[in-house]
């Protein structure tokens, strides 16, 4: 039985940022709330279960900002052995927990925002200093914002100990153009490296705008049919699923979670996850293919993209 790569757990809707790729809706921002802590608690429980019987590899911990979040420090310590963690964050927030007591036990990804590129550095550097490799994703919407905000992130990467600033800036500017540069960023993966420093990965991550919440069509929450949800990796090789703040479980990652009927309705009221979340999200995944099919502008690719663009919410996901 096929694995789930990663579950998303959203441990609040409280942030700082005001992020221009964010896909949240109104609950998100400092007025967001965070998930109790037993419920949280009980969520990565059963998730970790899940991981110990092999359907599940790893749990990421998302928000809002899930630095903000007290009870991260617990959740960290109560699981750190039965699951993998990541922990998704734009960097150390005001008045946010303490990471160096678990600095080591996790693993990081790390999203720089220029706005609030303190955050950023602050935490980068001590991921650094603390010999931890991390991933940093730059959201960008098109060529223009791409361009900017690499220069921009190139300009920061000498405050926290990565002089290769300059260079990495004029790599992408000389890698892509306004006709490559989506297919040229999903591809890529750039590493930084520095003798003596762990290694930073780079994720250059293109958002749809109709994902976020300063889209002009954004998505209401919760969901609905129409403009059309779509549903992220689908159909791709690694399955994902997100355990939204009202704990309902989407067969998706964070981009379109916002969107898409629940494949279970809420985690809390069941004693376990099913056994065959997998095989229900690849069924109702090549459903979707199979419709795919029919429309003529159909042109037989099987990627990402291609699946995306279906109208996932009319898809009955439910299996608990």
């Amino acid at each position: 039985m096929q694995s789930l790569e990663k579950a998303e757990l959203v441990a609040t809707t409280r942030c700082y940022g005001n992020c221009g790729t964010c896909y949240g809706g109104g609950d998100f921002g400092p007025a967001g709330e965070h998930v109790d802590t037993d419920v949280l608690l009980s969520r990565a429980g059963k998730l970790a279960a899940y991981a110990e019987k092999g359907l599940l590899d790893h749990m990421a911990l998302i928000g809002g900002e899930p630095l903000t979040h007290p009870g991260l420090p617990q959740l960290v310590s109560e699981y750190t052995g039965r699951i993998p963690i990541t922990i998704c964050t734009a960097g150390e927030p005001p008045g946010g927990v303490d990471v160096e007591p678990f600095i080591g036990e996790v693993e990081w990804n790390l999203t720089y925002h220029p706005q609030i590129g303190d955050a950023y550095k602050s935490l980068a550097g001590k991921l650094l200093r603390s010999g931890k490799s991390f991933i940093t994703a730059l959201n960008f919407l098109d060529h223009k914002s791409l361009i900017a905000l690499c220069e921009e992130f190139g300009s920061v990467l000498p405050s926290i100990g990565m002089p290769a600033g300059d260079e990495f800036a004029q790599y992408v500017r000389g890698s892509v153009n306004e006709t490559n540069y989506f297919q040229w960023a999903l591809a890529k993966k750039l590493k930084i490296e520095r003798p003596g420093v762990p290694v930073m990965a780079v994720y250059l991550n293109p958002i749809d705008l109709r994902f976020t919440r300063h889209g002009p069509d954004h998505f209401t929450v919760p969901y609905t049919d129409s403009p059309p949800a779509r549903c992220w990796l689908v159909g791709a090789k690694e399955m994902n699923i997100a355990v939204r703040e009202d704990g309902s479980v989407v067969p998706c990652a964070a981009p379109a979670q916002r969107h898409v009927p629940p494949i279970i309705r809420s985690i809390d009221l069941i004693d376990e996850i099913p056994g065959n979340l997998s095989e229900a999200i690849r069924t109702c995944g090549n459903r979707i293919l199979m419709a795919k099919r029919t429309i003529k502008e159909y042109r037989g690719r099987r990627d990402k993209d291609d699946v995306c663009d279906m109208a996932c919410s009319k898809v009955d996901w439910a299996v608990a």
